[in-house]
């Protein structure tokens, strides 16, 4: 279940990070033609073109490893990825299985309910 956006949650870390991938992304093609084409012109040369989309595609592939290095709130591994594989649109850790948009405090309350069920 989403939680409401939090400058302290790390959720709100997560979306950070995502609608800068996404930024980078769908900015790329307008980005590059609004500062490539002038400067070409100006230059008379491609060469500002192919340095800005190369730092472009740079910037994507950052953010793309920044975005999947995200930490699980629960194990502080990555949320996304183990040494062998890599899933961009899991819905739980793929170390501890942790829900994606869960609160980490309501977890822990959880936890701290004797086997019963009642909280000490």
């Amino acid at each position: 279940m989403p939680t409401a956006p939090n400058q302290n949650s790390t959720w709100h870390t997560y979306r950070r990070r995502r609608r800068l991938f996404f930024g980078i992304l769908l900015t790329y093609v307008p980005g590059v033609f609004i500062l490539g084409y002038p400067l070409m012109r100006l230059i008379g040369s491609e060469v500002p073109l192919y340095i800005i989309a190369g730092g472009w595609m740079l910037a994507f592939f950052v953010s793309g490893i920044y975005l999947s290095s995200f930490p699980c709130p629960n194990c502080h591994r990555s949320f996304f990825r183990t040494w062998y594989s890599h899933n961009p649109f899991a819905m739980r850790c793929v170390h501890c299985g942790f829900q994606k948009w869960q609160d980490v405090i309501a977890e822990s309350k959880i936890e701290e309910a004797d086997p019963d069920g009642q909280r000490t």
